[in-house]
């Protein structure tokens, strides 16, 4: 089994929850680095993450748990939640009869 080298980070300054469709995965790391400027950050990825977060007692469920795991032990001061355009939580692009 090969053996990778990391970083040995302890701190984070910000979490990041974003959508696992795999259409979006280079974009985010690109978005994340490229136009946020961060380096290191705690990832969540789940699927239709912003209605889920938004939605019933799962989203406080897990905002907590990312709390505990990344405030608590990676000191992170903030969450960012990334979106995407056409999610099929929300019935993709064809559920909006307009483009507000």
């Amino acid at each position: 089994m090969a053996q990778y080298q990391f970083k040995n980070i302890h701190e984070a300054e910000t979490a990041i929850l974003h959508c696992l469709d795999p259409r979006f995965t280079k974009a985010h790391k690109t978005f994340l680095e490229a136009e946020l400027g961060l380096e290191d950050f705690d990832v969540y990825v789940l699927p239709c993450e912003g209605k889920n977060i938004l939605e019933d007692e799962f989203g406080q469920t897990l905002t907590d748990k990312i709390g505990k795991v990344s405030a608590g032990l990676h000191k992170t001061k903030k969450l960012i939640l990334v979106s995407h355009r056409d999610c099929g939580a929300y019935g993709s692009s064809k559920a909006f009869a307009s483009r507000e």
